[in-house]
C-alpha cells in the first residue's frame, strides 16, 4: 500500500512534538554554514543599501531625506544578519563551519529554496542600485491634489511583483495589483503623511 504523503502542517506538528522544527517546507534543519552564508550575503546587501542611500541629496533635513527609508531598511537587514550570524556561531564554531563548507554558495545552489534565496538577494541588490541610478518624477496637477509618479514607483512595482510571483506563486495580475497597491500606498504615506521625499522624488 502506497504511503500517503504528509501535509506540511502534519509534518510541523510531528517535528515540534519530537522537540525540533524541520522548517517551513518540512525539510531538514538548516545547517550553521547555510545560516552564516545567508547572514554574510544579507549583511552585504544591507551595507550596500546604506552606502548608496548616503549618496542621495538631503534637500531640507535628515528627516526629509529621500535616502532615509533605504538607509533604515539596510540597517534593519544588517541587524537581522548579525542576529542570524550569532545564532549560527552558537550552534557551531567558526572553524568547524569553514572546514565543513569549502564553498559557501554551494549549499544554496543545491536546493530549490537556496536558489530562490540567492535570486531574492540579487533582486534586492538590483533594486537598491536601480533606485540610486534612476531618478525622475512626473507631476500631474489636479484641482485638489497634485498626483506624482516617480522612478520609485516605476522600479518598485515590477521588482516587488516579481518577488511575489516567486514566493506567493499567484497569477501575474494578482502580483502586480498587490505590488502596485502597496507601493502607491507607501509612497502616499511617506510623501504626504510624513512629508519624507522618496528616492526619485524631486
Amino acid at each position: 500500500m502506497t504511503d500517503i504523503p504528509k501535509s506540511r502542517i502534519q509534518a510541523d506538528v510531528e517535528s515540534l512534538a519530537a522537540g525540533k522544527f524541520t522548517g517551513e517546507e518540512g525539510g531538514p534543519l538548516v545547517s550553521p554554514g547555510k545560516d552564516l552564508a545567508a547572514a554574510a550575503m544579507v549583511a552585504i546587501i544591507g551595507i550596500a543599501a546604506m552606502a548608496l542611500s548616503l549618496d542621495l541629496d538631503a534637500p531640507a533635513s535628515l528627516y526629509t531625506a529621500p535616502g532615509l527609508l533605504p538607509f533604515l531598511t539596510g540597517l534593519s537587514l544588517l541587524i537581522m544578519a548579525a542576529g542570524l550570524a550569532v545564532k549560527a556561531l552558537k550552534r557551531a564554531h567558526l572553524s568547524e563551519i569553514l572546514k565543513a563548507a569549502g564553498n559557501p554558495i554551494g549549499p544554496f545552489l543545491a536546493g530549490v529554496e537556496g536558489r530562490r534565496t540567492l535570486v531574492l538577494m540579487g533582486l534586492v541588490l538590483a533594486y537598491v542600485v536601480l533606485t540610486d541610478l534612476i531618478n525622475f518624477e512626473i507631476r500631474m496637477p489636479a484641482g485638489f491634489y497634485t498626483f506624482r509618479f516617480s522612478s520609485y514607483e516605476t522600479i518598485s512595482i515590477p521588482v516587488i511583483a516579481l518577488i511575489l510571483k516567486m514566493f506567493w506563486r499567484a497569477r501575474w495580475l494578482a502580483c502586480i495589483t498587490v505590488a502596485a497597491g502597496m507601493v502607491i500606498a507607501l509612497a502616499w504615506i511617506f510623501r504626504d503623511g510624513f512629508e519624507i521625499l522618496l528616492p526619485g522624488s524631486g
